[in-house]
């Protein structure tokens, strides 16, 4: 495989050696299939040690070389983001790649929920505007290429490991200089590197505008290094509160560092408070603040009728998530192929971020309705069997929890009557305020290990949710797989069975059901 080179002041053209029309390469295809959920659990026990150059600067060049240093990179604690100083980590890594930050403009997103949805919303709307497009998004479901999106698909095998390689000498370098216990601590984490493998991978393939998914709040991301041409606030949740809290004011406040000097800004439904938090911010950068419920907004009574007919998207009659999004006096009608009052908050979204962007006017109405009604969320209320109903869902806060309960009850027929739920949840989460509300509605509870070094283990967790709900039965079953056989063995035609907690689950009850299918 022939290195991808830089050329001095700019970057070369390399789109098909990045992957943008081959998803899977036969040379490497078998090594990408299999690193799926589980590569990430081998990994991560030899989490990053500054010492280990040795893998680091180890020439990346096949997909599992490239898994292996991503993951090489992982800390066993992150940098307290209060101590943290410019230059950060990622501006000085992508200074020496020459900015490929500078070759593209961005969509940036951040929110405690849903905005990894509004990226690809926003990104179905560039690609049928006809802009060429990337999107870079975490975390990912089953395999790291899906953080990174080269049109509507993700980056390919091969130019996974293209790219990774091209940064990882500048990586290298940046570790060995940071050893120097008289240097500043400029070594790269996963994050770091992720981000600038993509920053690379979308230069070098000419994207016209970027969709960026932030990872924790703003501030500090690294993702907060692309130049925007608009922004976004999804929602504020008490989340991180370890990292970028402890309150939600202070949640607010990180998130609200995502909005640039005159550059739009886009807001989905907020508290009072956290409001006047985001606009004081936006009226301090002469941002233009774009308010969903104010100045763009969702019509629910008469619409089913009127995207019903309009609708020509997959999956018509599978339920009925069918509105009109008012916006510059245009009455969008939109249909989405998944359910939820919190997807059509999401479309509304990305179709105010199309606009503050520029395409929205090379859309009509039909062909924004289709774009949205033909995407697909993995992961993201995903009916994956509808005998019995199994639905997944990364949702890992409490509301994220009770929106989903709200979206399962609406399901004809009612949903919630013999509900099975399959859970998981991060260690950073409090098991009784995330978890409490779908376990209230469940008949029965499996608790597992959604990632072994991030997540509950699934005695822990069914022993405190037992506690918590002793009328509830709850029984432990370690692996993510052998959780979905037990539900699915339990389960009759009248039950509904719900996987969530957690991305990790999610990818891992996609891949399970992927094998029980085959």
């Amino acid at each position: 495989m022939p290195p991808i080179v830089f050329v001095e002041g700019s970057y070369q053209n390399t789109s098909a050696a990045l992957g943008i029309e081959a998803q899977t390469p036969a040379d490497d295809s078998r090594s990408c299939d299999d690193i799926l959920i589980d590569e990430p659990r081998r990994m991560n026990a030899g989490a990053f040690n500054p010492e280990d150059s040795q893998r680091i600067a180890r020439r990346i060049d096949h997909y599992r070389d490239a898994v292996h240093f991503v993951e090489s990179l992982i800390r066993p604690s992150p940098r307290a983001r209060h101590r943290r100083q410019a230059p950060l980590p990622i501006d000085t890594l992508l200074r020496r790649l020459k900015n490929p930050e500078r070759h593209f403009r961005a969509i940036h997103i951040t929110g405690s929920k849903g905005k990894g949805s509004t990226a690809l919303f926003t990104q179905a709307l560039l690609e049928a505007a006809g802009v060429r497009s990337g999107a870079f998004t975490s975390p990912h479901l089953e395999q790291w290429r899906e953080r990174i999106r080269l049109g509507m698909a993700p980056i390919s095998c091969e130019g996974f490991a293209q790219a990774l390689e091209a940064i990882r000498p500048s990586v290298a370098d940046l570790h060995r200089e940071s050893a120097d216990p008289n240097a500043n601590d400029l070594a790269p984490a996963f994050f770091d590197a992720l981000v600038a493998a993509a920053f690379c991978a979308f230069a070098r393939a000419e994207v016209e505008i970027s969709v960026i998914e932030a990872g924790i709040g703003a501030r500090h991301d690294p993702t907060s290094a692309c130049i925007p041409l608009a922004t976004c606030i999804t929602g504020i949740e008490l989340e991180h509160a370890d990292r970028i809290g402890p309150t939600l004011c202070d949640i607010a406040d990180d998130k609200a560092a995502i909005i640039r000097p005159q550059i739009p800004h886009i807001i989905g439904r907020l508290a009072p408070d956290l409001q006047a938090i985001v606009e004081a911010e936006a009226l301090r950068k002469d941002a233009p603040l774009i308010r969903l419920g104010v100045d763009f907004s969702i019509e629910e009574h008469l619409a089913r009728k009127q995207a019903s007919a309009d609708y020509r998207g997959p999956d018509p009659d599978s339920h009925d998530n069918a509105f009109i999004v008012r916006i510059a006096k245009r009455a969008i009608p939109v249909r989405l192929r998944h359910p939820g009052g919190a997807m059509r908050e999401n479309a509304a979204l990305s179709i105010a971020l199309a606009d503050a962007a520029g395409a929205l006017d090379r859309l009509d109405d039909p062909a924004i309705g289709d774009a949205l009604g033909d995407t697909l969320l993995p992961g993201r209320m995903e009916i994956l069997r509808t005998s019995p109903l199994f639905i997944v869902d990364g949702a890992h806060t409490r509301i994220s929890i009770e929106r989903l309960i709200e979206t399962i009850e609406t399901l004809q027929p009612p949903c919630t009557q013999g509900l099975i739920a399959v859970l998981g949840l991060n260690l950073a989460k409090d098991i009784s305020k995330v978890l409490s509300p779908m376990v209230e509605k469940a008949d029965l509870v499996i608790a597992t290990t959604a990632e072994p070094s991030r997540s509950y283990p699934a005695e822990d967790l069914a022993q405190i949710l037992s506690r918590l709900h002793p009328d509830t039965e709850i029984v432990p079953v370690f692996e993510p797989h052998a959780a979905i056989l037990k539900a699915l063995d339990t389960a009759d035609k009248q039950n509904t069975i719900c996987a969530t907690g957690s991305m990790y689950l999610a990818g891992a009850a996609r891949k399970a059901m992927r094998a029980i299918s085959s």
